[in-house]
């Protein structure tokens, strides 16, 4: 069949494949045509392996999808950023998150609080500093950072773009009012942004008087791709269960109708028994969440996709199953939706 592609990434998620595979990934990526790669602070740092990709690949987007705010001063930030600008020849994108209190505190033994305020600050002097090229040093007196007399040594002919990762109400207005994009997580529906996303980006914008026309959507989507079909189905419910731990998403399911899998899944989690909770995923949740199936059939299930709303780019993510699986399936998302 033809297939109409919507602008399209991969999320390359990975725990210990060695950087030269990540960015043998985003080569074959950019050889099939995607349109960007991401790379999320998790178990890896964001820098390195960017830079690798930035170094290996010519043509093709690539950004941190995300970053995280707290362990990471805004100024420090916005050098590397500037820097991967410099060496992709302004082809990176700064994706920003605010990841959760067990990761910052556990992981990173920074502080988690105020987490509006420390996402509008770091995106305010992540902007700033770009800007300071232009002559005039750059200062902040916020709350939480002071910043005095700053002028950047590198002409920004085109600033690296920001993007939000963003999910409660106060959080999409920022990302309307200051951000260049928003990453919307692995779970949503089109009822789901009409309702909740973008009544809530329209206030924020309205607030810095500008409109969305330019504002980049970016929709994470879990995609699960084998010529087994039941595998590919069984990898889908590990993935959900996953993602519905979080409240948030489980707002979501059941606003999508699955009031009671939310309620005896969740029940499955609290007992710690994830196994169980991954079978109690229906197949009709997979196939409503999920792009999922043998490669014919998620090659026709992505062309639901296409009248997403706003500047859309839907990005598959293959993870929280095993090591290899996540790159099986890697391999199979980049050759099933080759342009």
């Amino acid at each position: 069949m033809e297939v109409k592609y919507m602008d399209l990434s991969i999320w390359l998620i990975t725990q210990k494949t060695p950087i030269s595979k990540v960015t043998e990934l985003a080569q074959k990526a950019e050889g099939n045509g995607f349109d960007a790669v991401w790379f999320a602070e998790a178990w890896r740092e964001t820098i390195v392996p960017l830079t690798a990709i930035a170094m290996k690949t010519n043509t093709i987007k690539f950004g941190s999808g995300v970053g995280q705010i707290f362990p990471n001063n805004p100024t420090t930030l916005a050098l590397q950023g500037i820097n991967l600008q410099e060496l992709s020849n302004g082809r990176f994108v700064m994706g920003l998150g605010l990841s959760t209190p067990f990761v910052v505190e556990n992981w990173y033994g920074s502080h988690y609080g105020r987490p509006l305020r420390q996402m509008r600050e770091s995106i305010e002097v992540i902007q700033g500093i770009q800007a300071s090229e232009s002559g005039n040093r750059f200062s902040y007196d916020g709350e939480l950072f002071k910043i005095k007399k700053y002028k950047s040594p590198v002409k920004m002919e085109n600033p690296f773009p920001v993007y939000m990762a963003a999910i409660g109400p106060k959080m999409l207005q920022l990302a309307g009012e200051i951000a260049d994009g928003l990453v919307i997580g692995a779970l949503h529906s089109p009822r789901y942004l009409e309702e909740n996303v973008f009544p809530n980006l329209k206030i924020g914008a309205e607030r810095s008087g500008r409109d969305l026309t330019n504002l980049q959507m970016i929709y994470g989507q879990i995609c699960s791709i084998s010529h087994n079909k039941k595998e590919a189905y069984d990898r889908a419910r590990k993935s959900i269960m996953y993602t519905a731990q979080y409240p948030h998403y489980q707002r979501v399911m059941q606003q999508e109708g699955f009031s009671e899998e939310v309620k005896v899944i969740n029940q499955a989690i609290e007992q710690r028994d994830y196994e169980k909770a991954a079978n109690l995923i229906t197949d009709k949740m997979v196939e409503h969440f999920t792009i999922t199936g043998e490669p014919d059939e998620c090659r026709e299930k992505l062309q639901k996709y296409q009248d997403y709303p706003g500047m859309p780019m839907l990005t598959l993510i293959p993870f929280r199953v095993s090591e290899d699986e996540v790159i099986q399936n890697m391999e199979l998302i980049l050759e099933t939706f080759k342009k």
